[in-house]
């Protein structure tokens, strides 16, 4: 099990799976089958996971032969906020409490509303400041 999902949606992980993948193919058009392949993702669940990106502007798509996908810009370009965004529930307009309240806001605190809000906003610096080429194997000496 990975190290990540413990911290996002499954559907996260499987958008940055994706969109890694296709950081490290330079450029290139690849189709949805062969991303799922790669990426280790169901290709049904994928299909609607790259609808969303190429609706968030994150990947460009092309249909037909020689068509794919590919990022819509550079991945230096492309902070992780631009792909988590779309997933994750602590990032939309109504956060959940992470801890089951019904009512949690800045007025109506649950015990760990201050900590937690603290931590929110850590995580969600981090992924302004990295960007897909940061945790892709572009440019970098890994294989």
């Amino acid at each position: 099990m990975s190290q990540v999902s413990s911290i996002l949606t499954l559907t996260s992980e499987y958008a940055l799976r994706a969109v890694v993948y296709l950081a490290d193919q330079g450029g290139k058009r690849v189709s949805g089958t062969q991303i799922a392949k790669e990426a280790d993702v169901p290709s049904k669940y994928l299909s609607r996971i790259l609808a969303d990106l190429v609706r968030a502007r994150v990947l460009d798509s092309t249909r037909g032969k020689g068509g794919g996908f590919q990022l819509a810009k550079d991945a230096k370009e492309i902070p992780l906020f631009d792909i988590l965004s779309h997933f994750e529930p602590v990032f939309g307009n109504r956060r959940p409490c992470p801890f089951g309240h019904e009512v949690c806001s800045d007025d109506t605190p649950c015990g760990g509303h201050e900590q937690w809000k603290m931590v929110r906003a850590a995580y969600e610096k981090f992924l302004h400041q990295t960007n897909v080429s940061d945790v892709s194997g572009v440019g970098t000496d890994r294989e």
